[in-house]
């Protein structure tokens, strides 16, 4: 019997009947790389553009009981989602994934109606993020975080008060705060929940802190607390 699961939106579509097997989700994204010919030149100039392509993650899905009601359930709850939705699967239990429902889907009825099979289809975003890099990890000066991956990670930084942070020659100052000031890399944007606080910070190098392979040092000063939410991922 099956019995992997599909989350989407933190919704189980087990609780729909649905069940899914054998997937792609062992492919990986293909990296943003152009080619270009130059007359004259031999060889093929290549221009990495630094960043990974969406890719598409088929589930073939079945359902075998109470097939009408769970197939018009699942139909209304994708038909209701818009955007990037949060996507879990049992396959990897300790990642989720960002993507978009993809169009209508197909269903093949089996006997008498009282089961079906098709695929849920979805527009992915490249990276596998891990759930252990999805919660605020409390640091102290001099502390060194571990990035388990291959890829470079852009966290969420809370530093609470004012002062200066530094991680691998990258430094931010925060010149005032009202409790505490959440510096965003993967946004590059600084704020307190939906309050704005750019005009609060200087970027000391001209850029915001990334984590590295391996192990990255934090250094800074002024502060009461900081937290970082590392953000892990891979492909």
């Amino acid at each position: 019997m099956i019995s992997n699961t599909l989350i989407i939106a933190k919704k189980s579509l087990a609780d729909m009947g649905v069940y899914v097997s054998n997937p792609n989700v062992f492919n990986a994204p293909e990296r943003d790389v152009e080619e270009v010919e130059i007359a004259g030149k031999n060889g093929t100039l290549t221009i990495d553009h630094g960043r990974y392509k969406n890719f598409e993650l088929e589930y073939p899905a079945l359902i075998f009981q109470d097939f009408r009601k769970n197939i018009d359930e699942l139909r209304n709850f994708l038909g209701s989602l818009s955007g990037y939705q949060r996507i879990e699967d049992s396959f990897n239990p300790d990642e989720f994934r960002m993507g978009k429902v993809k169009g209508a889907f197909e269903v093949k009825p089996k006997t008498f109606d009282d089961a079906g099979t098709f695929k849920i289809v979805l527009d992915c975003m490249p990276q596998r993020f891990l759930k252990s890099g999805e919660r605020f990890l409390t640091v102290s000066n001099g502390s060194v975080l571990r990035n388990p991956t291959y890829q470079e990670s852009k966290p969420i930084i809370r530093a609470y008060g004012t002062g200066t942070i530094t991680i691998n020659g990258e430094s931010i100052k925060v010149n005032s705060a009202n409790e505490y000031t959440d510096l965003d890399s993967e946004m590059e944007d600084c704020h307190k929940g939906l309050t704005n606080c750019n005009g609060n910070v200087t970027m000391v190098t001209g850029g915001f802190p990334t984590l590295r392979s391996g192990s990255n040092t934090v250094s800074f000063s002024g502060f009461t607390a900081v937290k970082i939410k590392p953000r892990w991922w891979r492909l």
